[in-house]
């Protein structure tokens, strides 16, 4: 057997190429691996018995601990940032937060608690589900109806009369500021 056929034979064990739609990328790991193995080539002269997984692992771990890359830690892994419930939630004063906190929306179609809309908000109960499509139950938001606007929900007031299908935050809040100021003309 020549010389590439024993590389690709050996490197074939350790394969580090992956389907990617990038072709540099793919171009950029076959040099590596090829890197890698001739540096394994020169290592073995001196070190008969080690394998290939070896010989990565040891250089792996010396390269780590020669450049001190560490996993970080959950303290510095920060996810996406979600949608903020409210742009000015600092703004309010207490009194109406927490008059506003008294009505609890409900969500139709998951049966988990979310503490969400002013961490007051917690989405109980699992509703109907529609028999003909097996589909939970969604319903029209209302402010965004008279708006003429169709946007389907999964969330609704319990506390109100009617139980209004509304969208959290932001028509859920508006509904009951406006509901809020109804009642105190």
């Amino acid at each position: 057997m020549g010389g590439v056929d024993l590389s690709d034979s050996a490197l074939h064990h350790a394969f580090i190429n992956r389907k990617t739609y990038r072709w540099f990328v793919k171009l950029a790991l076959h040099f590596i691996s090829r890197l890698s193995f001739n540096a394994y080539t020169m290592y073995k002269e001196s070190h008969s018995s080690a394998t290939l997984n070896d010989f990565l692992m040891i250089y792996v771990r010396e390269t780590i601990e020669k450049t001190g890359i560490t996993r970080k830690s959950g303290k510095d892994f920060t996810p996406k940032q979600k949608r903020s419930l409210s742009t000015n939630a600092t703004d309010r004063s207490p009194k109406l937060i927490t008059t506003i906190s008294q009505h609890f929306s409900n969500e139709i179609i998951l049966e988990e608690k979310i503490v969400a809309f002013y961490r007051r908000i917690t989405f109980l109960g699992r509703n109907d589900i529609d028999s003909k499509s097996g589909r939970h139950k969604q319903k029209r938001c209302v402010l965004c109806h008279m708006n003429n606007i169709r946007t389907m929900t999964i969330y609704n007031c319990k506390t109100c009369t009617e139980e209004p299908a509304l969208c959290v935050p932001d028509c859920f809040e508006k509904f009951h500021l406006t509901l809020m100021n109804k009642t105190k003309t």
